[in-house]
């Protein structure tokens, strides 16, 4: 988003968190100065009061799932679900895991993730919608099409 911001000229509040920086520095010279930044991946996903199948069985807090399916990055580091560690610029296949002889590494990595977490988690407010109703948007669609159809889209001319 910083990106845009920026190729755009636009302006942001002053009271408002962009999160993430601007790659416009890079885009106009591959060789800027760039400092190392720490990335987060999370699946995103746990199990569902109502939910079917599998996903609506067990622990359905969203920390039940907080370790599973994650990665930390940096530019040299990749932790991945608390144990497997790789040094990516030696090792950019990821096939050997330096977990071992890194503790220090996997600490900081995973103190970091526990901020990220600690700030992210609250903004997730889909993922405590409930499963056990049919979704709105199907319900939109459904009461549209019994009570006016739905047209037929049709192509634009280009």
């Amino acid at each position: 988003f910083p990106t845009f911001v920026e190729l755009a000229g636009a302006t942001v509040p002053a009271d408002y968190t962009l999160d993430g920086r601007s790659l416009v520095p890079l885009l106009r010279n591959p060789d800027a100065e760039w400092a190392d930044r720490t990335s987060f991946v999370h699946v995103g996903r746990w199990l569902k009061a109502g939910a079917k199948d599998r996903w609506g069985q067990g622990d359905v807090t969203p920390e039940s799932r907080k370790y599973k399916n994650f990665a930390v990055r940096t530019e040299r580091w990749r932790l991945v679900n608390q144990e497997e560690l790789y040094d990516i610029r030696k090792d950019p296949g990821q096939t050997s895991n330096v977990a071992n002889q890194n503790p220090e590494v996997v600490e900081t990595l995973l103190a970091a993730y526990e901020n990220w977490w600690n700030e992210v988690r609250p903004l997730m407010v889909n993922e405590d919608a409930s499963l056990d109703v049919e979704a709105p948007f199907i319900v939109q669609y459904k009461t549209q099409q019994a009570e006016n159809g739905i047209p037929k889209w049709i192509k634009p001319e280009l």
